[in-house]
């Protein structure tokens, strides 16, 4: 991530998310932290995530129309 402050990296970031997630309630896992990192960063595409997260939905969704 290239932005004109070095402070604001890929790191504070995702700790920034997180912490919001976290205030929020919700729980989020070193890993899934880690894993924010990654895509803010761009080693990770998040399509792939984004498609993980809709089809573990749809089968959820599936399940409780049952």
């Amino acid at each position: 991530m290239k932005t004109q402050d070095k402070r604001i990296t890929a790191e504070f970031l995702a700790a920034q998310a997180a912490g919001s997630c976290r205030i929020e309630g919700l729980k989020v896992a070193p890993e899934e932290e880690e894993r924010m990192r990654d895509i803010i960063s761009g080693k990770v595409d998040a399509e792939e995530d984004i498609q993980k997260i809709v089809d573990a939905f749809k089968v959820q969704n599936t399940k409780t129309k049952e």
